[in-house]
């Protein structure tokens, strides 16, 4: 004889292609129009890194699940959500305040840039948004993507370099203590959350790989 839980009750669990299978089917979508644009570019302008297309993505959705995961499944594990905050807001606060002085220090001493700057100061600062989540979304800047003009800075060598020196610390600030959140969430929590949080996990991956293309 088998007898339930008058108040737990019968529990089922829980279809995951049921629930994400149009999330899925949006990310394809996504995924295949990008492919389209990348293949357009690299026709367009051979030189160019086309595949900036790809980086910039998965810079802007990085930001949208930064701030997701903290909105939605942030008190998951109550313990964590003050490391999580605190993990997110410092590194805003530091790819800001760098981009800020990488820009201006380039502004000051390459004439060229500073041409190309007043003449695109909108994608400026759209990329320095950008930028919050991943300083390595300025490196746009002087892809060429497509041959476009707003994505032709002449930047210096120091520009690059502050960049990386950047996206380095950012390593150390953000992704490596977010993976670490990431792990202690896995290991809590179960099904759905579980899932989402694998998936959050592999896209960090494929923007620390991508960042080596």
């Amino acid at each position: 004889m088998i007898f339930f839980d008058d108040q737990y009750g019968f529990q089922p669990k829980p279809n995951l292609w049921l629930e994400t299978r149009y999330k899925l089917l949006i990310l394809l979508i996504i995924v295949i129009i990008l492919l389209i644009i990348y293949l357009l570019a690299k026709k367009k302008y051979p030189k160019g890194q086309s595949f900036m297309i790809f980086k910039i993505s998965l810079i802007i959705l990085g930001l949208i699940l930064d701030f997701s995961f903290i909105i939605v499944n942030g008190h998951d594990v109550p313990s964590l959500f003050i490391p999580s905050l605190i993990t997110l807001i410092v590194s805003i606060v530091f790819n800001l305040s760098l981009s800020f002085i990488i820009l201006t220090k380039e502004i000051q001493r390459n004439i060229d840039f500073r041409e190309w700057f007043f003449k695109n100061a909108k994608i400026v600062a759209c990329f320095s948004l950008f930028s919050s989540t991943n300083i390595e979304a300025l490196n746009a800047l002087y892809s060429n993507f497509a041959g476009l003009d707003i994505f032709s800075a002449l930047v210096s060598e120091n520009f690059k370099k502050r960049i990386l020196y950047g996206t380095t610390c950012h390593l150390f600030i953000k992704e490596i203590p977010q993976l670490v959140i990431q792990v202690c969430l896995l290991i809590s929590l179960k099904c759905y959350v579980k899932c989402m949080i694998y998936i959050y996990i592999g896209l960090s991956y494929c923007r620390l790989f991508i960042k080596e293309v």
